[in-house]
């Protein structure tokens, strides 16, 4: 059989039609998507799955953004991967939101977000999964991983399930951690720089969630995790 190769929207340097129709995923095609919105703005991006379709999304989302995923699953075992990143500081507030819908059987839609608030931030993170009514053998999860830094950092999680179905699986989960100054203490007194101590404790976290990109495209994943780390470091370091 014939290995089709992915189709690539990279919307670093491209930009998406977020006020018209949802783009369509076409009949066993893959798409992966890489979108980093630009700061100021309220970005929405819509998708549309057709039957054995697939599509994964890998973004990163800077402070003073706004994204907002809905991921429409419309065709028999289409699926759905969804990771990101969000961060927020104190000057530039953040909102992430992702929504998969499942409307046919088989279906399979994930979506795993990150999100860190340095101090003083205030962040908002909505993730939401559906399954709509007979629906059959589908599988669902929103998960959230929140991190607050220092004492005035907050965040508002929203994971939520919609389920109209019962031969289905669906989970959704959110944790909230704290990086304190006493961590970064603890590690810097083991011999860590504040760049090096900072970036130790975030990197594993970003590293997981950007992960799970088909062979030969790794390299969209490990230049979003440094420019998320760069960014943290770069926020959270003042000596």
């Amino acid at each position: 059989m014939k290995t089709v190769k992915p189709r690539i929207l990279d919307l670093r340097t491209a930009k998406f039609p977020s006020d018209g129709p949802a783009v369509t995923v076409g009949e066993g095609e893959t798409l992966v998507v890489i979108a980093v919105p630009s700061p100021k703005s309220s970005s929405i991006y819509r998708f549309r799955l057709e039957s054995r379709s697939k599509i994964f999304v890998r973004s990163l989302v800077f402070p003073w953004a706004s994204a907002d995923f809905q991921i429409f699953l419309e065709g028999d075992s289409s699926e759905a991967d969804i990771r990101s990143v969000a961060i927020s500081d104190a000057l530039s507030p953040t909102s992430y939101a992702s929504k998969t819908v499942s409307s046919a059987s088989g279906t399979r839609a994930v979506s795993n977000v990150a999100a860190f608030a340095l101090s003083g931030a205030e962040l908002s993170v909505s993730t939401s999964a559906e399954i709509g009514p007979g629906v059959a053998s589908a599988y669902a999860e929103a998960v959230q991983s929140n991190v607050l830094f220092g004492s005035a950092a907050k965040v508002r999680g929203i994971p939520e399930l919609k389920i109209a179905s019962d031969d289905v699986k669906a989970r959704h989960a959110c944790s909230v951690e704290r990086f304190s100054e006493d961590r970064l203490f603890y590690l810097r007194s083991r011999g860590l720089s504040a760049p090096e101590a900072v970036a130790s404790l975030v990197s594993a976290k970003i590293s997981e969630t950007f992960s799970g990109l088909p062979d030969g495209l790794l390299s969209f994943s490990e230049n979003l995790c440094q420019s998320a780390i760069s960014n943290i470091v770069s926020q959270t370091v003042t000596a």
